[in-house]
């Protein structure tokens, strides 16, 4: 199966995630998340590999407005090298805005820069 654009759009995602520029939220589904692009929803999400036993899956969903899925890819339907490895960083930083991660490192390491009087 071809994924030519896919894999564009996933090269994209992931450079835009890793940057910063795309805003990814938590699902109620707990492990997916989500971000609005141009009226559709990409979301990432992992599941057991369809192809190796005790191993998972990173996938690539596109939703419509209405929230139909309309397209979905895994790391395992790509022919490019490492499209798991790639995959799970996109992931690992899509779970990372959504949960705010930076932001809360940035304000513990804030507070145990400031003196704390005793």
């Amino acid at each position: 199966m071809a994924y030519q654009k896919i894999e564009i759009l996933l090269k994209k995602i992931y450079d835009k995630t890793m940057t910063g520029s795309i805003k990814w939220e938590e699902t109620n589904k707990e492990g997916v998340y989500q971000a609005p692009l141009s009226g559709y929803s990409i979301l990432i999400s992992k599941r057991p590999s369809r192809k190796q036993a005790d191993s998972l899956e990173f996938v690539l969903s596109i939703n419509n407005f209405t929230g139909e899925l309309i397209e979905e890819v895994g790391d395992e339907d790509f022919d490019f090298e490492n499209s798991y490895e790639y995959m799970s960083q996109l992931y690992e930083g899509a779970r990372r805005k959504a949960m705010g991660t930076d932001q809360a490192i940035d304000k513990i390491l804030s507070a145990l820069d400031d003196d704390i009087p005793f």
